[in-house]
Parts: C-alpha cells; structure tokens; sequence
C-alpha cells in the first residue's frame, strides 16, 4: 500500500511536459464537465486502475483552463484513519470552489472508499473489458449508492506486455 495524497494538477502540470490526453480522455471530460458535481469518485470494479484515467482527466482540465480548479486526490490504499484526514483535505478544496477527483480502491477490498465516497457528490464505475464481473460492479454500484452515478467509464482490455 501506498500513501495517499492530494496531488495540485496545476503544479504538476507545469513542472513537466504535459502529456498528449487521447480524444476519447477529452471527450470523457467534455461529458462531466458541464454535470453539477464538486467531487467526484471514480470507483474501479475489482482490480481495474483507475489513477491515469484521472491523471488524465485532470489534464485535460487544466489544458482546456476549466473555469474552476481541479484537484487530484489519489486515496488508493488509504487506511481508514488516512480516511478522515482525506475526507477533511477534500471538505476544504470543495469548500474554495475547486473540484476534487477521488481515486480510491474498489469498496469490496477497502473499507475507506466507501469512507470517502460517501463524500463527493458524483460517481463514475470503472470497468475493464475482459477483467471487470458483473457482480462485483453491482456491489459496487449498491454500495456507492446508484443515484450517485454520472455513468460508467469502460477501459480497454490490458494489451499483453511483451517480453
């Protein structure tokens, strides 16, 4: 596990060459980006990663100067004492009119996404062809509670490495 933290999009941005977003990643942005939310979870079903589709989605805010600032909170592998103190960094970046990403884990293995979820006012699932189940997505879904969901972000299946 790693340690959770609120990355500043804007900062990270400028200390390196922005990378090429993909149309399909600006196209995503485009459809939540004018939706009513502040904080919005992007919750994977089973082992899908989903920090780069956030990464992503933050920088193509920032190259399109989104008219309110967008913070990444990766809280991937957070324990539920992190939890709180993420629940609080996001309380007060919300609270100065940005709008926060949060990344966490799927609920079934961590207890402090719901934590966290529980928390931002919109949702994406994120599933993987060939890797994401059904069930698991429909926990999750129940869990995060439904009404909360902009919709689902359907990723590509892992192109096998090449040794």
């Amino acid at each position: 596990m790693h340690s959770a933290r609120l990355i500043d999009v804007a900062v990270a941005s400028e200390e390196q060459a922005a990378p090429a977003v993909s149309r399909e990643m600006q196209e995503l942005w485009f459809a939540i980006a004018d939706r009513a939310w502040s904080s919005l979870l992007l919750v994977p079903s089973g082992t899908v990663e989903v920090l780069a589709l956030a990464a992503g989605l933050c920088e193509v805010s920032y190259q399109t100067a989104s008219p309110r600032p967008v913070a990444l909170l990766d809280a991937s592998g957070a324990s539920l004492e992190q939890a709180a103190a993420l629940a609080r960094q996001l309380a007060l970046r919300v609270a100065r009119d940005e709008r926060v990403l949060v990344v966490v884990d799927p609920v079934r293995d961590n207890p402090a996404a719901l934590t966290l979820g529980s928390r931002c006012d919109k949702a994406l699932l994120c599933v993987r062809l060939g890797q994401s189940d059904l069930p698991s997505s429909q926990e999750t879904l129940e869990r995060c509670g439904r009404d909360r969901f902009l919709g689902t972000v359907v990723l590509r299946p892992c192109k096998p490495s090449r040794r």
